[in-house]
C-alpha cells in the first residue's frame, strides 16, 4: 500500500484531524499561559504608574516652599518614589485568592525565605504562651537568642511546615482561602492575631506534588516565584495543567475513536473536547480542577483497557488505582466515581484488584492523610474544621477597630480555624493592624443562595447552569439514555452509572448549607461538575452517530457546539469572573446582584 493511500485511510485521517485540532487548542492555551496577568490590578497598576511624576511633582513644590536644600529635596523625592512604586505595583500572575492559596504553599514548601519559623524557649515549661514564642523574627543562630531580635535567653528555631505568613508578606500574595490554628504545644486563641499560623485552606497533598517541579526550576535554574513571579508561574502553569490537558485528550480521543460509529460524530466530539470544555478556561490558573479531571481521565482509561481491550496487564490495575485515589485528593466528590471503578474491578478481577489496584491507591491515601498530619497535627482536613457561626465583636472584615478586644470569647472556637484575626502581609503587626478573616463576614456570592429551588433551577438551566452555558451536554444526557434503553449490556450498564452519579453530584451539592450553595464562588461556570466531564464525552457518541445523517441535525448540534465554545472563550482571561448569562440577565435586571 503507497503512502498516499494510506494516508487516505478514514482511520488515519480522523487520527490526523484529532492531531490537528489537539494543537491548535494547546497552542492556543499556550498563548493565554505565556500572557497571564490579572488584568484588573494591572489597570490599576498603569493609573497608579502614570500618577508618580504629577505626585512627585507636587512633593516637590511643597518641599521647595518649605526652604529645603538642594540635597535634601534629592533625598526626599528618591524615598517618596520608592514608596510610590511600591504601593503602585499590582501586577500578579495569580488570578484569584484561590489559586494563590496554593500558589502560597508551594512557595513555603520550597523557597527557604518564604519558610515560616518560630522561635521557642528552650527552659518552656507546659504549652507555650503567644509571648514566650517569636516568628519570623530574622535570627540568625537558631540555638542563640540575639539582642534586638529575641530576649534574653536560649530559643530553638523550628520550621512550621506548610504555614503561610512569611510568604503572604511579598507584595501583591494575599488570599481569603487560608485557616488558622495553633500547633498542639502552643496555647492559641483565635481572637489574638498574634497567636497561630496561617495556612491554605486547601489538602496539602496536591501542593506538595506540584513544589517538586518548583523545586527543580527554583535549584537548576534559579527561578523564584518571590523574584521572577511571572516567568516562573507561567513555566509551572505549562507543566501543571497543559501538558496533562493534553494527555487527557489524547487519551480520551482514543476511546472517542473506539466507541464512535461515524467519521462526523467522532470528530465532533473531539473537538467539543478541546473547545467546549471550561477545561481550557481553567487550565491558566493553578487550581485542583485540571488535575483532579486528569486523574479521573486515567483511571478511567486503565478500566477502559482491562474492561473493552481486555489488556489485563498489571499497569492498568496500578493505572486505575492510583489516579483513582489521586481524583478523590484532588476532588472529594470523585469519591464516588473512584469507588465504581474499584468495585467493578473487583466484581471483575478480584484477585489483581485487591493485590494491585487498591494497594497503589492506598500509597495516594497514606500520602494524603500524610501530608495532612504534617501540615495541621491532624488527618482531618481544614475544610472539615468550620463551624460557620461568628458574633459581631466591634468590627467586621471590611472596617476593623482598634478597640476590639484580644480575649477569646462566645464569637470564637479554637476549632474552627476559619473565624480569627490576623494581619495582612505587609502590614506591622500591631494590634490596629489585624482583621478579622474573609470567612467571618462573607460578602457577594459567597453568602450563598438562600433558596434551595432557586439553587437548583440556576446550577442546571440558570445563570450557573451546567447545561445553559454547556448546551451540547444535553446531548451527552439523551445519549445516556439511549444506551439505557437500547444499548448492548456494557452500554446500559455504563449509562446506569453514569446517569446515578450525575443525579448523586447534583443531590450532594443542591443539599448543602446556604454558605455551600454559592455556584462555585466567583468562577465562569458551576466547577463542581468537572470531575464528571470525561464521563459525559462518550455519551456523545450515540446521539452524534445519529444526527450526522441529517442536515438539520447536524446544524443543532454545531448551534450547541458553538454556545458551548462561547462560554468558555467568554473569561478568556481569568476563570475567576462570572459566566457570560450571568452578566446577561443582570443588565437585563432580570437577578439582582448576589
Amino acid at each position: 500500500m503507497s503512502e498516499l493511500q494510506e494516508r487516505s485511510e478514514p482511520g488515519t485521517l480522523r487520527r490526523e484531524v484529532y492531531l490537528l485540532l489537539m494543537i491548535i487548542a494547546a497552542g492556543l492555551i499556550f498563548g493565554r499561559i505565556m500572557s497571564v496577568d490579572n488584568v484588573s490590578d494591572r489597570a490599576v497598576q498603569d493609573l497608579r504608574l502614570a500618577r508618580i511624576p504629577h505626585e512627585l511633582a507636587i512633593k516637590q513644590q511643597k518641599l521647595v516652599k518649605q526652604g529645603c536644600q538642594e540635597e535634601a529635596i534629592r533625598q526626599e523625592l528618591r524615598k517618596t518614589a520608592k514608596a510610590l512604586l511600591t504601593d503602585a505595583k499590582k501586577e500578579r500572575p495569580t488570578l484569584s485568592a484561590n489559586d494563590r492559596s496554593r500558589w502560597l504553599t508551594i512557595r513555603a514548601l520550597v523557597e527557604p525565605e518564604s519558610r515560616t519559623y518560630r522561635y521557642v524557649p528552650v527552659k518552656a515549661a507546659g504549652p507555650v504562651t503567644t509571648e514566650q514564642l517569636r516568628r519570623n523574627c530574622g535570627c540568625s543562630c537558631p540555638q542563640q537568642a540575639v539582642k534586638g531580635n529575641l530576649p534574653e535567653g536560649r530559643y530553638v528555631r523550628q520550621w512550621v511546615p506548610y504555614a503561610i505568613d512569611k510568604a503572604m508578606e511579598s507584595s501583591g500574595w494575599d488570599t481569603i482561602d487560608m485557616v488558622k490554628h495553633g500547633l498542639p504545644d502552643e496555647e492559641y486563641s483565635p481572637a489574638d492575631p498574634f497567636s497561630g499560623y496561617l495556612y491554605s485552606s486547601k489538602p496539602p497533598l496536591l501542593p506538595t506534588l506540584m513544589a517538586g517541579p518548583y523545586w527543580l526550576l527554583n535549584r537548576v535554574c534559579g527561578l523564584s516565584l518571590r523574584e521572577q513571579p511571572y516567568l516562573t508561574a507561567r513555566i509551572l502553569l505549562v507543566v501543571y495543567n497543559l501538558i496533562p490537558l493534553v494527555l487527557a485528550w489524547y487519551l480520551l480521543s482514543i476511546m472517542i475513536e473506539r466507541l464512535g460509529r461515524t467519521n462526523w460524530g467522532r470528530i465532533f466530539a473531539v473537538a467539543f473536547l478541546c473547545f467546549g470544555t471550561f477545561l481550557s478556561t481553567f487550565s491558566v490558573t493553578l487550581n485542583n480542577h485540571v488535575p483532579g479531571v486528569v486523574s479521573v481521565v486515567l483511571a478511567m482509561y486503565g478500566a477502559y483497557v482491562l474492561l473493552v481491550c481486555g489488556d489485563l496487564r498489571r499497569r492498568w490495575f496500578a493505572l486505575t488505582g492510583f489516579f483513582g485515589a489521586l481524583a478523590v485528593a484532588c476532588e472529594l466528590p470523585a469519591l464516588a466515581i473512584a469507588g465504581v471503578l474499584c468495585l467493578t474491578l473487583l466484581w471483575k478481577y478480584p484477585v489483581r484488584t485487591l493485590g494491585t489496584a487498591i494497594p497503589c491507591g492506598l500509597l495516594v491515601v497514606a500520602a494524603f492523610l500524610g501530608t495532612n498530619y504534617l501540615a495541621h497535627q491532624t488527618i482531618v482536613p481544614a475544610y472539615a474544621m468550620k463551624r460557620d457561626r461568628v458574633e459581631r465583636v466591634g468590627e467586621t472584615a471590611e472596617q476593623p477597630t482598634k478597640t476590639a478586644s484580644l480575649v477569646s470569647g462566645p464569637s470564637y472556637d479554637a476549632n474552627d480555624w476559619y473565624i480569627y484575626r490576623f494581619f495582612p502581609g505587609g502590614r506591622v503587626r500591631a494590634a490596629e493592624n489585624a482583621r478579622l478573616s474573609y470567612w467571618s463576614n462573607r460578602v457577594g456570592i459567597d453568602r450563598g443562595e438562600p433558596s434551595r429551588w432557586t439553587y437548583c433551577l440556576h446550577a442546571t438551566v440558570g445563570h450557573h447552569g451546567v447545561f445553559s452555558l454547556t448546551p451540547v451536554w444535553l446531548l451527552s444526557m439523551l445519549g445516556l439514555l439511549l444506551w439505557l434503553v437500547r444499548g448492548s449490556r456494557g452500554q446500559r450498564g455504563y449509562a446506569a452509572i453514569v446517569l446515578g452519579l450525575t443525579l448523586l453530584f447534583f443531590v450532594f451539592y443542591v443539599s448543602r448549607g446556604q454558605d455551600d450553595r454559592n455556584y462555585g464562588g466567583m468562577t465562569c461556570g458551576l466547577r463542581w461538575f468537572f470531575p464528571l466531564v470525561p464521563l459525559w464525552i462518550p455519551a456523545l457518541l450515540p446521539v452524534l452517530d445519529h444526527m450526522s445523517r441529517f442536515r438539520w441535525e447536524r446544524a443543532l448540534a454545531l448551534l450547541l457546539l458553538f454556545l458551548s465554545v462561547m462560554s468558555v472563550a467568554y473569561p478568556v482571561w481569568n476563570p475567576w469572573t462570572h459566566p457570560w448569562l450571568y452578566n446577561g440577565l443582570i443588565s437585563l435586571g432580570w437577578i439582582q446582584h448576589f
